[in-house]
């Protein structure tokens, strides 16, 4: 008997019956859940749009702005196929982001980031402080670490103090965070990767996949 395809659909698992009949079962493993993103950039600063980094691709010039917003867009779509709600925090500023985490106390608050450093500089990097974020950095590092697509820096993730760049962590020490910075857009190498939607996919995947596996254990 021929295997069936696997179903893409995050939202829904293979059945094969007797016949060879294929159906979709929803699953809802994050219904009940608040999960906040926070696509970094786009706020207003100084007067005029914080875009974050910007690198050169030939004679295109690509906003890291731009690039956490598609990942954003692509976890959020997922995370609400599995039945989590989603408060999607854009072109907001560190306080208001603090305001809502102090809101709406998500299960979990993650920011997606691009690094930026220099041409040789590599990988993914994911930041958390305190325990229970660093328990869901972890969930969600394993399958970027699985993934392979790019190097995965997986020892130099531990936030010791709060800087004000990385205040988007918690506002409240209960809400497990984790800030993404998913390659290194300051690489032209890697950039070519960050840009493709087989990346971005990939990468919103990894963040999911985390999500989910942090909140089961946690139920």
């Amino acid at each position: 008997m021929v295997k069936p395809a696997a179903l893409k659909d995050p939202s829904s698992v293979t059945i094969t019956t007797r016949d060879n009949y294929i159906e979709r079962k929803p699953l809802s493993p994050l219904k009940g859940k608040t999960i906040m993103l926070n696509p970094g950039h786009g706020c207003i600063k100084d007067g005029g749009i914080d875009k974050g980094a910007n690198y050169k691709l030939g004679k295109t010039t690509i906003f890291e702005m731009d690039l956490n917003d598609q990942v954003a867009g692509d976890v959020k779509r997922k995370l609400e196929l599995l039945g989590a709600k989603v408060i999607y925090v854009d072109n907001t500023g560190i306080k208001a982001i603090k305001d809502l985490e102090n809101k709406y106390k998500p299960d979990a608050f993650i920011a997606i980031h691009h690094d930026a450093l220099t041409k040789k500089s590599s990988g993914e990097t994911m930041y958390a402080h305190g325990d229970k974020s660093m328990a869901l950095r972890k969930d969600i590092n394993k399958f970027f670490a699985a993934d392979k697509t790019i190097k995965n820096n997986e020892y130099s993730a531990y936030v010791k103090s709060r800087s004000e760049e990385l205040t988007v962590l918690a506002a409240d020490s209960s809400i497990p965070a984790v800030l993404t910075e998913i390659g290194y857009g300051s690489n032209p190498k890697e950039l070519k990767t960050l840009i493709t939607q087989d990346y971005q996919d990939k990468a919103a995947q990894c963040i999911v996949e985390g999500i989910k596996s942090y909140i089961k254990k946690t139920k």
